[in-house]
């Protein structure tokens, strides 16, 4: 009975420890959604995690993969295969495309986006090939990709660089790019770090009581 008390409480511990990261993690990415960047703040923000809202633009002389401008592109090569009864699609190949673009402030002034983002929200996706009846060997290809909206927000570090303000990937945060505005994100990654850690704590409550019966 030791043995299993110690897997249940190392396997608990694993899982709540992951669920405790990442629900931190999004608490601290509200925290910097909430408080957009304003651009008379610019210089007194360099070096810190930073949201920026605007309007994005390509840097002159950039175009996307597929076609038409976008600011993200991931492409996945993917082939069904089969082992008896069961089948299903499994990934060749990744790549992904980034592009430094701008984001122009509504009072004026603009920052430059600059990096691959950790996180993409608001994204649109195209699959090339493959059916519904899939069948071993089927190829098919999807892109996934996020087009040059009206307004983006976009969270990172902000640097000082020869090209200007840049928000580049932040090395605690990442970098996020989302479609919503910077308080329905904070709103939605505050909701995802409370509902984390609400769940580490029921699961730990109930690993307590697990032990407790197998105990007594």
């Amino acid at each position: 009975m030791h043995v299993v008390v110690i897997f249940i409480i190392l396997v608990v511990a694993a899982v709540a420890g992951y669920l405790v990261y990442y629900s931190v993690q999004s608490l601290k990415q509200a925290a910097v959604l909430s408080n957009p960047l304003p651009l008379s703040m610019l210089k007194d923000r360099l070096d810190t995690p930073v949201a920026v809202h605007g309007r994005p633009e390509l840097a002159a002389g950039q175009s996307g993969p597929i076609g038409f401008p976008v600011l993200w592109y991931k492409r996945q090569d993917q082939e069904y295969r089969r082992s008896g009864k069961h089948g299903g699609w499994r990934t060749l190949n990744t790549t992904f495309k980034t592009y430094d673009f701008y984001v122009h402030f509504p009072d004026g002034g603009r920052v430059v986006v600059s990096g691959a983002p950790t996180e993409v929200h608001g994204s649109q996706t195209r699959t090339d090939g493959g059916g519904f009846f899939a069948h071993h060997g089927m190829r098919r290809t999807i892109h996934t990709w996020l087009s040059v909206r009206p307004a983006l927000t976009v969270m990172g570090m902000l640097a000082l660089m020869d090209s200007g303000a840049t928000v580049t990937p932040c090395k605690s945060l990442g970098m996020v790019f989302t479609t919503s505005e910077p308080g329905k994100a904070a709103f939605v990654e505050r909701m995802k770090g409370v509902s984390g850690l609400i769940a580490s704590a029921v699961m730990a409550a109930g690993a307590v009581a697990i032990i407790a019966i197998m105990a007594s």
